[in-house]
């Protein structure tokens, strides 16, 4: 019975022999893939770069199964079955001939000697020594290495897939009278499109007919719905929220706004999130050396200390233990809100000395808040709040809700108004108690004949004005200001505790934009500053040697989250931040910025503490096979201690993240800050 069961392991040994064998010549045969850095994809190929990343996937999958079953195979034969040995170096070898074909590609583009060429030359010293399962434990950590890779690169490509709202299915088409269901993709340049209150817009067009109040935050960073009239542009993806407009298509599909956007961040993925860490870099530079130092050991001491000093190169654990790192840190941050979009931005966190923020959006909220009543002729305060509450009461927007809010913390009573007329953009129209109420701006007063007084809007600072008039007679105005992030002042107070320059950068006027600084205790104030501006600023402080953070959320701030070192926006920011953003703080506020920077002093010691283990185990073997001429098998014990070490100093951070509460940490939300008037 026993002799049967061995003939049966034989043969199915020899079949495996035969079939690695097979796969082998087929993949020496195969045609070498061009090297694929020579073109980079558009932003348009979506589905080519999401193909690629699937075929990456996928090979490094297959190379880690290999090189678990190789392992495998060869431990079971120093231990169980010896035969078994055989078919565990077929895997192995298959492995390392791949793993060396994208090492010589490497050094065909980047004309750069991998880290690979020691791990390959010292996995197949190890076999050519009968040290088989020390050369499937090399690559068996090699593998683990590239697979934490891919998995980083897929959770941060996950992570983004929301942040771009995916446009509706089905599209309402006009079609001489009648409105017809048609699938998004059949529509055409020059069709028209009908889009109402609640509802997404499928296309970017032109508005010809109706008015219709838009949220386009996620595309421009606007707080307040923009008011679309015909001859406005709308964009796909953004909402509708009151009216109803028909728009003529002008882009579809691909080539709408928003889903060239959405091409950007998956481009963000495939050429900033290479997580190519300062250990890859160190790994690589250490090849030329190893092969010196090896050369130098066999001529001086023989072919053992030749195998020793190949073998006691540890880089493959660095390149397994910091991508670890980085994925761990990632997830820590992705359990406080901030999705890390770019995994080299945690290294750049703890050498930041300066965080620049914008203003509108960023430090103030999208909420407007009654600043000061300015009452004119004979009327008083409490009246002038009362006749425009009464007007908005029934508006939703956030002029009118700041109005209604200051009636009711006045204990002002609202008459109900009757006979609304709303203008869409510029004010309304009503009959109070039998008196008619005008409230809105200065061009709509202009355009209801009524005269207003001179005032300059400087002397209201940050400050927009909405007038009141009753009877064609203006009584007085509304002086509104944005409200400050509650989190805001704690969170600079943390930022200065920690040594950090703060400065706000705002194309605002001086004086609000100080105003608001001094409300939240920020030294350095940099007003009027245009887009280009903002970006020189940001290349100046370079410069000077700074190394900037830079916060903000609108569309004319891309070009300095662009510049700076580290740039960070904020979920519901304009999509062009989004994508130039190498940190998106999720919650959508910024209580979770000061976190960041413990995060990234936490992943610079981890990382040091990574260096030290595996390059220092690395120095003392290589002076133990000169000096004390240790053995492989001591130098096999060193490489996994040091691994050992690495991967339980690594695990300790999220194992303390899962168990942290969410809120043991949180910086306390104060109240409203207020900006005082001006």
């Amino acid at each position: 019975m026993v002799v049967k069961a061995m003939l049966g392991l034989e043969i199915l040994l020899v079949g495996g022999v035969v079939y690695v064998a097979r796969r082998l010549y087929e993949h020496l045969a195969a045609e070498p893939e061009q090297p694929a850095a020579e073109s980079a994809p558009r932003a348009d190929d979506a589905e080519a770069t999401h193909a690629a990343a699937s075929a990456e996937s996928d090979g490094v999958r297959e190379g880690h199964a290999l090189a678990v079953t190789g392992l495998g195979l060869t431990a079971a034969g120093a231990v169980l079955w010896a035969p078994a040995t055989l078919l565990g170096i077929g895997c192995i070898v298959y492995n390392t001939v791949d793993v060396l074909r994208g090492a010589w590609r490497k050094w065909q583009v980047e004309r750069r000697i991998g880290a690979e060429f020691v791990d390959t030359s010292a996995v197949l010293i190890a076999l050519g020594a009968g040290l088989y399962v020390l050369g499937g434990f090399a690559q068996w950590v090699y593998f683990v290495a590239i697979r934490l890779r891919v998995n980083a690169k897929s959770r941060l490509r996950d992570n983004l897939g929301g942040i771009v709202a995916a446009p509706p299915a089905v599209a309402w088409c006009l079609v001489g009278e009648s409105e017809i269901a048609t699938p998004v993709d059949r529509v055409r340049v020059g069709d028209h499109v009908i889009v109402g209150a609640g509802e997404l817009v499928p296309v970017d067009g032109i508005v010809e007919r109706g008015e219709a109040a838009i949220d386009q935050r996620f595309l421009t960073g606007e707080d307040q719905p923009a008011e679309k009239v015909p001859g406005d542009e709308v964009h796909a993806s953004t909402v509708v929220l009151r009216g109803r407009v028909v728009v003529r298509v002008t882009r579809t599909g691909a080539e709408t706004a928003a889903a060239r956007i959405e091409a950007a961040l998956r481009d963000t993925i495939a050429y900033e999130q290479q997580l190519e860490l300062r250990s890859e870099l160190v790994s690589d530079r250490t090849t030329v050396p190893t092969f010196a130092l090896a050369a130098a050991a066999g001529v001086l001491q023989g072919v053992p200390a030749l195998l020793g000093v190949m073998s006691s190169n540890f880089s493959s654990a660095l390149r397994l233990l910091s991508p670890w790192s980085m994925l761990n840190y990632i997830e820590i941050a992705a359990n406080r809100e901030v999705l890390v979009k770019d995994g080299r931005s945690l290294e750049t966190l703890s050498r930041v000395d300066t965080v620049v923020f914008d203003k509108t959006g960023t430090l103030t909220l999208g909420e407007l808040k009654v600043a000061a009543i300015v009452p004119l002729g004979g009327a008083d305060e409490r009246a002038v709040l009362a006749y425009a509450g009464a007007v908005e009461q029934r508006q939703n927007h956030a002029i009118a809700r700041a109005i209604v809010a200051a009636a009711v913390a006045s204990e002002v009573v609202l008459a109900p108004a009757t006979e609304v007329e709303y203008t869409l953009g510029h004010g309304v129209r009503a009959e109070v108690g039998g008196e008619v109420v005008f409230t809105g701006s200065q061009r709509f007063m202009h355009q209801q004949g009524i005269e207003l007084p001179d005032a300059e809007q400087a002397d209201a600072g940050i400050h927009s004005r909405v007038w009141v008039a009753v009877d064609s007679a203006p009584i007085g105005s509304l002086v509104l200001a944005p409200v400050v992030r509650p989190e805001a002042r704690a969170l600079i107070d943390r930022l200065r505790a920690r040594g950090l320059a703060i400065h706000v950068l705002s194309g605002d006027r001086e004086a609000p934009t100080r105003a608001l600084a001094e409300a939240l205790g920020i030294p350095n104030v940099h007003a009027e500053q245009l887009p280009e501006d903002k970006g020189r600023f940001i290349d100046t402080l370079h410069a000077a040697g700074r190394t900037v953070c830079f916060v903000g959320d609108g569309i004319n701030d891309a070009i300095a989250l662009k510049k700076a070192a580290l740039s960070v926006s904020l979920r519901d920011a304009a999509a062009p931040a989004v994508a130039s953003a190498q940190m998106v703080l999720l919650d959508g506020t910024l209580r979770g910025l000061a976190d960041v920077f413990d995060l990234g002093d936490a992943f610079a010691r981890d990382q040091r503490y990574n260096t030290v283990i595996t390059m220092g185990s690395s120095v003392v073997c290589v002076a133990g096979v000169f000096i004390a001429h240790i053995g492989l098998a001591t130098i096999n014990l060193a490489f996994v201690a040091s691994t050992g070490l690495g991967i339980a100093g690594n695990t300790i951070p999220i194992w303390r993240s899962r168990r942290r509460q969410p809120d043991d940490e949180r910086v306390a939300e104060p109240g409203l800050t207020e900006v005082p008037a001006l």
